[in-house]
């Protein structure tokens, strides 16, 4: 085999491999920890106005889920359970909290939980980035759905900065 066509070949098995281990070990899993957080969130927030905008992203996190196993199946790559069940865990310790208030939330808890949410959606935008960087050398991820998702979470993001900015109003 000529060395070019093995180098190339060896290019397209690591863009494969980065792939695979952005789906496998980070993406399905983080993806699985943002929802259960979302879903948390959109029924405990003070607001009614964030709670059905919460209601309405833990809807669209479900189907960006749905949409990277999608690519995950075209990648052969099995969901990392162990990664997942560890986000879980964490989701759920991460809501005891030594604030003196066992009964009821600390005024600061919706500021503080949308902050978490938006990060979580800002790393989850820079994973599409790093996968669209990849997938414009393999076909069998659509460039054009990353794109698509990729402006979904910029919308997402401008959704929970408006109701971020909205809860922090309540404080003062």
């Amino acid at each position: 085999m000529a060395p070019v066509l093995a180098d190339l070949q060896e290019v397209d098995h690591g863009i494969a491999r980065l792939v695979r281990h952005q789906l496998r070990r980070s993406s399905l899993g983080r993806l699985k920890g943002g929802l259960d957080l979302f879903e948390r969130a959109s029924r405990s927030q003070s607001s009614a106005r964030t709670r059905k905008v919460l209601a309405t992203l833990t809807r669209e996190i479900a189907e960006d889920r749905a949409r990277l196993r999608v690519m995950a199946d075209a990648l052969g790559v099995g969901e990392a359970r162990l990664a997942q069940l560890a986000l879980s865990v964490g989701e759920t310790v991460s809501r005891v909290k030594l604030n003196g208030r066992f009964v009821r939330r600390s005024p600061l808890s919706d500021v503080l939980e949308l902050e978490a949410l938006l990060s979580a959606v800002r790393g989850k935008r820079a994973g599409w980035e790093g996968m669209r960087v990849l997938a414009s050398n393999d076909a069998r991820i659509d460039v054009a759905e990353l794109d698509d998702l990729i402006v979904r979470a910029d919308s997402q993001i401008e959704r929970l900065v408006a109701a971020h900015a909205e809860a922090a109003a309540t404080l003062r």
